[in-house]
């Protein structure tokens, strides 16, 4: 019988970085790789909560437990990862401001060779 691989401990939500919404983007993306790899997607929501919660970090957790949820979310037994990830990215993204996103997008200068296409 193969034993299974060492799988590393994902590194932990800086929220001290300067661009907070990639950083915070950087781990989720990792995060999701960590648990296909570790094959816990397949777990419970309230399990995959309890892991990404562990995975974030002591200063993460700290800013969790400031994010307006009620009682009844913050229990384990409620708290699903989409209701913990949705938390986070609220705190680390953000509102977008469409009307920006619109004046960045339209001010884009297409350069000399450049496809449409990405």
């Amino acid at each position: 019988m193969a034993t299974p691989p060492q799988i590393p401990l994902l590194a932990k939500l800086n929220l001290q970085a300067s661009n907070l919404a990639a950083n915070f983007k950087r781990f989720h993306i990792n995060q999701i790789n960590y648990c296909k790899a570790a094959k816990i997607d397949h777990e419970e929501p309230d399990c995959q909560a309890s892991i990404f919660l562990a995975c974030v970090g002591a200063d993460a957790y700290c800013e969790y437990e400031t994010m307006t949820l009620t009682d009844a979310e913050r229990t384990m037994t409620i708290t699903t990862s989409l209701l913990v990830l949705d938390a986070f990215k609220c705190h680390c993204v953000g509102d977008v401001s469409e009307v920006y996103e619109r004046y960045v997008f339209h001010c884009r200068k297409q350069m000399p060779g450049e496809s449409i296409n990405y």
